[in-house]
């Protein structure tokens, strides 16, 4: 009899310890919660040089970086790396009880985080993630960005001697493009080595700076490239992706129009330089017949 009441009072002694670990745990919870709760307004982020204004129908800025909810987090995600900051520490709300779930998500999910690259400048875009989170609902995002400072210095210059030489203020935004859409196609090649991740860092022709300095790239490079020119020459626009591919989306007097430089870039087996127009600026009706399957992506998304 007396070793089994030992039992039972070992039993209720730790059941007891285990119960206060809960409710000390719950009640840190609750402190770090409320107290990130009632500095929230302390929360601020400073945007740098190539940070934009631009709201889009599934990703807007904002000044919460307490995440309430999915929307919110993805919100918040597009803040950050639309700034410019290289690293930066929000917080889950204690009633989002999916919130790190969803960061793992987030975190883990190629398409959903390409698809936030997409809505900022090349410059703030970035080549990898690190996401550190606590239990007490911290958040911190390490951003390595796609270029170099001294990439960006390059690429400065290559854009304002080009269009200093060739744009000229009475020139339609149309016609600017133009100019822009030839001359990258006439000066750059299809990199087929770009199978090849060790190729890739070689040349960067993933991004635009592969594109002018190497005279490389692959469809994000022709993209990219583009985009900063339209950037540059204040044309709103944005990136389109899939899994296969990316391309350039452009607003001209508030109209959509897609534009894909790698598809004009055609590869002749004669080997023969040539440009084409077939993606050039054109709407979703005609992309659709032109390539629909590979040019698919998700309209909601991109509110198209």
């Amino acid at each position: 009899m007396r070793r089994s009441f030992k039992s039972v009072a070992g039993l209720i002694i730790i059941l007891g310890m285990c119960l206060i670990g809960i409710i000390y745990r719950d009640n840190v919870l609750k402190f770090y919660s409320k107290y990130y709760d009632n500095n929230r307004k302390n929360i601020t982020i400073s945007n740098f040089e190539y940070s934009t204004t631009n709201k889009y129908s599934s990703a807007s800025l904002t000044t919460d970086f307490i995440a309430k909810n999915k929307e919110q987090l993805t919100n918040i995600y597009y803040t950050i790396i639309n700034s410019g900051n290289n690293r930066f520490t929000f917080y889950c709300d204690v009633d989002y009880k999916e919130c790190l779930d969803d960061i793992e998500k987030i975190s883990a999910s190629e398409e959903e985080l390409a698809f936030i690259n997409n809505f900022v400048h090349p410059y703030n875009s970035f080549s990898s993630i690190r996401t550190l989170y606590a239990s007490n609902g911290k958040v911190e995002l390490e951003i390595i960005k796609s270029y170099t400072s001294e990439q960006i210095i390059y690429l400065n210059q290559v854009l304002k001697e080009f269009i200093d030489k060739n744009i000229s203020s009475n020139m339609t935004d149309r016609e600017k493009i133009k100019i822009i859409h030839d001359y990258i196609i006439s000066n750059t090649k299809y990199d087929f080595t770009s199978n090849l991740s060790s190729e890739i860092n070689h040349y960067n022709s993933n991004i635009a700076y592969g594109v002018f300095k190497n005279k490389k790239g692959i469809c994000s490079g022709y993209t990219d490239a583009m985009a900063l020119f339209l950037y540059e020459l204040g044309i709103e626009n944005y990136k389109i992706s899939n899994d296969d591919h990316i391309w350039n989306y452009v607003i001209l007097d508030g109209i959509g129009y897609h534009l894909d430089l790698t598809w004009d870039d055609p590869i002749l087996e004669t080997g023969e330089e040539k440009i084409e127009y077939f993606y050039f600026l054109i709407d979703d009706n005609i992309l659709k017949i032109l390539s629909k399957e590979d040019h698919y992506y998700d309209k909601t998304l991109y509110g198209i």
